[in-house]
């Protein structure tokens, strides 16, 4: 742990005036790696729903799907089901593989990046917080830590295991809209319309995951490793502050806005309800919460 120091005008200053407590700068994370890495995954995502619904409305419009909707005997409509709805369980098997390896060959890769770019952003962000309270530069090496090392593995992990989800969340989805289509529509010749309906409806769905995971993960990361850089730094604690964003902000978070807390004793970020227990946090570390640190560093001497 860094023992901090006050610079030679701030000790001047703090023994003139007594104070107990200095505050840094709000950590932000990088607004240009955030947007970079949620591009990235909202583009990839796009192009497996423009390659998905091709394939798909055109089995859509397959001599089987024709079959399916002509008129005709009871026994010939049964056959002519079973034989679109086999070839759809083949069509998704086949989309399924093709998707799942492009998404995992670049993945990993992908997640690490950004938690590298995260990395180096809240390094930096700590690093100036601590001199706009202090008005002294600590060394990078200050905020390196055995701990540190695992977070920054297990972030990449999970945002790795994140993004591997849009795919297979977003082809359960299609393959449901497929296959009730073909029960409901069976011999009405509305196939095609009802199925793009649905599948459009899906696209849009998941790009909005997609974005939302993209954006949520980035805050994530930053949280957690700012978190451990301010624990490497010798800060025991911080300032909640609420990011006054969001169209819905939690009540809670809005109250923890402007106290400060132990680095050790973390407030209730989500209160029970149900068979749901308690939450203590910091900020950023619920779904789509925007809220900001603010390192406070008190000095006795």
């Amino acid at each position: 742990m860094t023992k901090i120091r006050l610079s030679k005008k701030k000790a001047e200053w703090a023994g003139h005036w007594k104070p107990q407590t200095l505050r840094g700068k709000p950590l932000v994370p990088s607004a240009a790696e955030e947007i970079r890495f949620r591009k990235t995954i909202v583009a990839m995502t796009e192009r497996m729903t423009a390659q998905v619904t091709r394939e798909v409305m055109a089995l859509a419009q397959s001599p089987a799907a024709g079959a399916m909707d002509a008129p005709g005997q009871r026994r010939t409509l049964r056959q002519t089901t079973g034989s679109i709805a086999s070839q759809s369980r083949i069509l998704m098997a086949r989309l399924r593989d093709r998707m799942n390896n492009q998404f995992a060959r670049v993945v990993q890769k992908m997640a690490a990046r950004m938690v590298g770019n995260m990395f180096r952003s809240a390094r930096l962000s700590v690093q100036a917080s601590i001199r706009k309270a202090t008005d002294t530069r600590i060394p990078l090496t200050a905020l390196q830590s055995g701990a540190l090392n695992e977070i920054v593995k297990a972030s990449a992990t999970q945002t790795a295991h994140l993004i591997r989800r849009i795919p297979q969340k977003y082809l359960d989805q299609v393959e449901g809209a497929l296959m009730r289509s073909i029960s409901s529509q069976a011999g009405t010749g509305a196939l095609y319309t009802t199925l793009q309906d649905e599948v459009q409806r899906h696209n849009i769905t998941i790009k909005n995951w997609a974005y939302n995971t993209a954006r949520d993960q980035t805050t994530k990361v930053f949280s957690d490793i700012s978190r451990e850089q301010m624990r490497a730094a010798g800060v025991k604690r911080f300032e909640w502050l609420h990011s006054g964003g969001g169209s819905e902000p939690r009540p809670l978070h809005v109250q923890l806005s402007g106290q400060v807390f132990s680095m050790d004793d973390p407030p209730v970020i989500q209160e029970a309800k149900g068979k749901t227990p308690e939450i203590r946090g910091f900020p950023g570390q619920l779904i789509n919460c925007r809220c900001k640190m603010i390192p406070v560093l008190e000095f006795q001497d």
